[in-house]
């Protein structure tokens, strides 16, 4: 089936048709790297969310090999695009700042630049009367550590990079937000269904030690917290998709009768959301909720605001969050309505009654002061908080 025979109501996210300057093989790349966006962003999150080292594996590799992919076209491309950002720089600088944590420096240098460290490592700090080890020249507290940041960043970099290179016209801007939405949708169902099959272990059969599936949907992710995060995500495009699909279903209904198969993607668009939102739900996160509400609340704020929307379809929104509520009587209402009680209660202390989260914020502020310009090293926080 050509795009010509497809209504344009059902081609939101589709590839459209573009010639390829760089012939047979600059298209087969550029396949490449659809292949490598769409399984980083549907197949990754589902291992361990990239919290485990396989999922780190995972990520890395399929980025590294998306971007093998795209620099490989860029270089057999007549005339080779580059979309300039501000983000570019921003990424540049980071990128060096975690590099030069990891560079070997003069003692000066590193009492200037990293007050904390004589406090961190006294036994690595010259001074006159004390026998030392010898003489620390990195500002990171643990290099190990920070090349795995520099790692990570440099990943999530060429990541962001990639995408904002393949974004040719607003066609390719749906396609990759439909591939969110579908991300979303494949961990929510994931995530409903090992939450009511659930034996308290990940996939049915990984045990996390202090971790369990069986109170709340977790999906792939280690914390309910990131699982939920990433659901709403989700939610803005999935929010865009539905309300294309049955504004051009209206329209073409004014030329001729619509058939129940032609209902079944805005049927199918519609089932997704609520699954998305009820997951979302279920996972018992009070940030995930309140992520939730400000993204639909900023999204009819959009629609009503620019009328891309009447009032039918912000009722048909409406009518969704009805049915949630009425899917969350049936499971879940009692335990999500507890959790989120402590909103309503106006102190820390219920959100957060270990002061765990404090302790953490507390600890990075300090770390803020005492750390100088550039800190003990990326991925340090564990070992000196």
């Amino acid at each position: 089936m050509t795009d010509q025979n497809v209504p344009t109501y059902l081609q939101w996210g589709r590839p459209g048709r573009r010639e390829e300057d760089g012939g047979p093989l600059a298209a087969r790349l550029r396949q490449v790297v659809d292949a490598g966006l769409i399984a980083t962003i549907c197949g990754a999150p589902f291992v361990f969310g990239g919290r485990h080292e396989l999922g780190r594996l995972v990520f890395v590799s399929l980025v590294a090999i998306t971007a093998i992919a795209w620099f490989l076209r860029q270089s057999i491309l007549p005339t080779a695009r580059w979309n300039r950002t501000t983000a570019h720089g921003l990424l540049a600088l980071a990128v060096g700042l975690v590099a030069l944590q990891l560079v070997p420096l003069p003692v000066e240098w590193i009492a200037r630049l990293s007050p904390r460290m004589a406090e961190l490592l006294p036994m690595w700090t010259p001074a006159e009367g004390i026998l030392t080890l010898g003489a620390w020249s990195r500002l990171s507290f643990n290099p190990s550590a920070t090349s795995l940041g520099l790692a990570t960043l440099l990943t999530y970099g060429l990541l962001f990079v990639i995408v904002t290179q393949r974004m040719c016209d607003v066609n390719d801007v749906r396609r990759v937000l439909s591939w969110v939405a579908i991300a979303a949708v494949m961990m929510a169902v994931f995530g409903l269904a090992q939450l009511f099959g659930s034996n308290g272990r990940y996939f049915g059969f990984y045990e996390v030690p202090f971790r369990s599936t069986e109170f709340c949907a977790t999906g792939s992710f280690m914390n309910r917290n990131h699982f939920a995060s990433f659901l709403v995500l989700g939610i803005g495009p999935l929010v865009a998709w539905l309300l294309t699909t049955a504004r051009g279903m209206a329209n073409a209904k004014r030329h001729r009768p619509i058939s129940i198969a032609t209902r079944l993607p805005a049927v199918a668009l519609a089932i997704s959301l609520l699954t998305v939102m009820l997951a979302v739900a279920l996972s018992q996160s009070r940030g995930g909720a309140l992520a939730l509400i400000t993204a639909m609340t900023v999204l009819a704020v959009i629609y009503w605001r620019w009328q891309l929307v009447d009032l039918k379809y912000l009722c048909g929104l409406v009518g969704l969050g009805l049915a949630l509520m009425g899917a969350l009587s049936i499971y879940g209402y009692e335990q999500l309505a507890t959790r989120l009680d402590d909103f309503t209660e106006g102190t820390l202390e219920a959100v957060d009654r270990d002061a765990g989260r404090r302790d953490i914020w507390a600890a990075n502020w300090d770390a803020i002061l005492a750390g100088g310009l550039t800190g003990a090293g990326v991925g340090t926080h564990r070992d000196i908080a």
